[in-house]
């Protein structure tokens, strides 16, 4: 990191002469100004990797492929096609002419804005780049970039079972790694419930779950884990560390939409917690499953129910760095789940379906990239 500011430095003093050299209204090149604008590229990656930790630099560099396949989507379907037609194209227009659900389309082309090869002009309206009109251009390269031939990931591992376990690995750990759930919960109660002891509830459980996370941060606490499925209760109860089996256990539940017991009522328990579970559930089942908690929280003021879940930013909200990172994990999810990160406007519907007494507050991690410890 020291060599950090001498390449920048470097960058901006070359960068300059580049821009000198090579305009707009004067696209013929000069040897040596193609080769000092080689030369700033070259820095400009230098110096990011300078920047990025090695968790970091080695998600970015295996994540482009998801940038990928959205862009062989949009040839396919020939989206470009009808933006140029129409020099700019609501989304609403795109998914009727191409075929896909507006709501993927979207996710789709907002990831493609990143890479400058759309520009989303106005919300949900999206115009060509110099990128995608130089592919409009040429047929001929345009053909050559969209070539491509393989299998889908899940016909890809049915015929390789044997690799089904290192697939189960790398959910799990990519869930380890990149997801600040824990970390938010451990901070939220720190703040209000450091040193009184408390009692949580969590509903399922999906690649390990926060009481265990909790109990060790919080002695005082209890915890219990509330799920209808008997297979995922009994490994996850072999799952618990021995020094927490007094504090954590396992209730069976008939259904996660019936509602919570009313031994809960009176003040015992602090918080329900929903970790990483509504991603891939439709609306109504988050709606359903929010009004179970909705009799205890009515005669029990200070209990709350906290939501660990993706959040997908709206547009020009975060850096562009950020929101690349945001637009990747809406298609990740998209592609291999058939699931969505809602946007704060859909979560804020889907809590006033549920109630309009809820009083609805987020959390936000620092950034999504940032390593969990645990």
């Amino acid at each position: 990191m020291a060599d950090a500011p001498a390449l920048a430095s470097q960058i901006l003093s070359e960068s300059l002469v580049v821009h000198a050299e090579i305009t707009h209204s004067n696209p013929a090149r000069s040897r040596a100004a193609e080769d000092r604008r080689q030369r700033v590229l070259g820095l400009i990656e230098k110096l990011k990797r300078l920047l990025q930790d090695p968790h970091q630099y080695l998600h970015e560099y295996v994540s482009t492929n998801w940038d990928h396949g959205a862009f062989y989507v949009v040839l396919e379907a020939r989206v470009l096609e009808t933006i140029a037609e129409e020099g700019s194209s609501a989304i609403t227009t795109l998914s009727e002419k191409s075929g896909i659900p507006a709501d993927k389309l979207l996710r789709i082309l907002r990831l493609l804005s990143c890479q400058c090869i759309v520009e989303e002009v106005h919300d949900e309206v999206f115009g060509l780049t110099p990128v995608s009109q130089c592919l409009m251009d040429d047929e001929d390269f345009k053909a050559w970039v969209a070539f491509q031939w393989g299998d889908s990931m899940y016909d890809w591992h049915a015929q390789r079972p044997a690799k089904a376990e290192r697939f189960r690995k790398a959910m799990r750990g990519v869930a380890r790694s990149m997801d600040p759930a824990d970390n938010l919960l451990v901070n939220w109660f720190r703040e209000r419930y450091s040193q009184t002891p408390f009692t949580v509830v969590e509903i399922g459980g999906r690649y390990g779950f926060a009481s265990f996370t909790l109990a060790r941060e919080f002695p005082g606490i209890t915890a219990k884990i509330r799920m209808s499925n008997a297979d995922m209760q009994a490994r996850g109860e072999g799952d618990v560390p021995e020094e927490l089996r007094a504090v954590v256990r396992f209730e069976q539940r008939a259904s996660d939409f019936d509602p919570q017991p009313v031994e809960d009522v009176g003040g015992t328990v602090a918080a329900y917690i929903v970790r990483n579970m509504l991603w891939n559930w439709s609306d109504d089942k988050v709606v359903e499953l929010l009004r179970t908690f909705l009799p205890v929280m009515a005669k029990s003021a200070q209990t709350v129910v906290l939501v660990c879940d993706g959040v997908s930013p709206a547009r020009d909200s975060a850096d562009p760095y950020i929101e690349q990172a945001f637009r990747r994990r809406d298609i990740t999810m998209m592609t291999m789940h058939n699931a969505r990160q809602r946007s704060p406007a859909e979560w804020q519907l889907l809590f006033a379906r549920a109630s309009k007494d809820l009083q609805v507050t987020f959390l936000a991690a620092p950034t999504w990239l940032m390593p969990n410890p645990g």
